[in-house]
């Protein structure tokens, strides 16, 4: 003879079981159709909504691009990392494009790093698309030339 008690918790498993098989699958399924869509975003450090690529970004910039990225370089992030990409404050950057992908790189320009460093990388110092910009601009050749020379 089973107790009364353990009959209980027979049903109870009974029921919890039934409830799993009912409602889990449907809500994976709406979850993995969401993120789909593109409904689950990055946002940045402002909320503004970005999405980067990790990998096949074109690392081919026209002229006025890289006279823009050189400039957003040299105003908002050479106090840290230096003129020449050889670091300062900030790690150096001369060789970034054989550590980190495109997107991360375009991530950590966005929204900082390093919270509980000493000095840490703020977020916010430029917009995604300037953010996309200096990215590329770390990627290309030239930096790589520019940051090799005395």
């Amino acid at each position: 003879m089973v107790s009364g008690e353990k009959r209980l918790q027979v049903l109870q498993r009974r029921r919890n079981r039934r409830i799993t098989a009912f409602v889990l699958p449907p809500l994976v399924i709406g979850l993995v159709a969401l993120s789909l869509l593109g409904l689950f975003e990055v946002r940045g450090h402002r909320g503004e909504r970005h999405a980067f690529a990790s990998l096949n970004v074109p690392t081919t910039l026209s002229e006025p691009e890289k006279v823009s990225a050189a400039g957003l370089y040299a105003e908002r992030c050479s106090a840290c990392h230096g003129a020449r990409l050889e670091g300062a404050t900030g790690p150096a950057l001369a060789k970034i494009g054989e550590r980190r992908a495109h997107g991360k790189i375009a991530r950590i320009i966005l929204n900082g790093k390093g919270r509980n460093k000493p000095s840490p990388m703020p977020g916010g110092l430029l917009n995604a698309a300037e953010a996309d910009l200096v990215a590329r601009w770390l990627l290309t050749e030239d930096v790589k030339v520019q940051a090799t020379r005395s």
